[in-house]
């Protein structure tokens, strides 16, 4: 008998043991299945906001062109002349594809694809840049923004010197020809 309650016993601590470790098992897959849930849902509510935010930009992104084309388009009708006749075949084409626009289709396949054609369509639709040259160009503007930049660390260099109590400050340029006079 003593001989089967040990074994019992034996069996019984076994039992505990594996409960422990079924019990960690357990827990695992329920919290595995709790946080899926959770990831899940956030991930729905965090994606609805995206898509809200995406269709307000490109809402009113179509909106503008609408509202620019229709715009043009009553104006250049004010003074009909041949000059005028291929912007508002534009602006035409423009405001046609804005209407044929699928805005309430939100699965539509080609939809990054029509949105280029109307962006497309609207850069046609804007003024292009006059021909005659204006003051400088924009390689002479660059290099002076390059000259004024370095001018202006040159000052503040000079400035943190004298700052610094180290008397007059000489440029390099100005320093390099004083060497030159007297022979160094």
């Amino acid at each position: 008998m003593e001989a089967a309650g040990a074994a019992a016993a034996g069996v019984g601590e076994l039992d505990a043991f594996d409960a422990i470790v079924m019990a960690e098992e357990r827990f695992h897959g329920e919290g595995y299945q709790e946080g899926y849930a959770e990831g899940t849902h956030t991930g729905v509510i965090e994606g609805r906001q995206y898509g809200i935010q995406q269709g307000v930009s490109v809402g009113l992104e179509i909106g503008s062109y609408l509202g620019f084309a229709m715009t043009w388009q009553k104006l250049l009708h004010k003074c009909p002349d041949e000059k005028h006749s291929k912007k508002l075949k534009i602006l035409e084409s423009l405001i046609k594809m804005i209407q044929e626009f699928p805005h309430e289709d939100p699965i539509y396949d080609k939809l990054q694809e029509d949105l280029e054609k109307i962006r497309g369509r609207f850069k046609q639709s804007q003024p292009k840049p006059s021909k005659k040259k204006r003051g400088k160009t924009g390689r002479q503007e660059e290099e002076k923004r390059k000259k004024d930049a370095e001018e202006e660390k040159k000052n503040r260099k000079q400035d943190r010197r004298m700052k610094e109590g180290k008397g007059q400050v000489v440029g390099e340029e100005e320093a390099s020809k004083g060497k030159k006079r007297l022979g160094e």
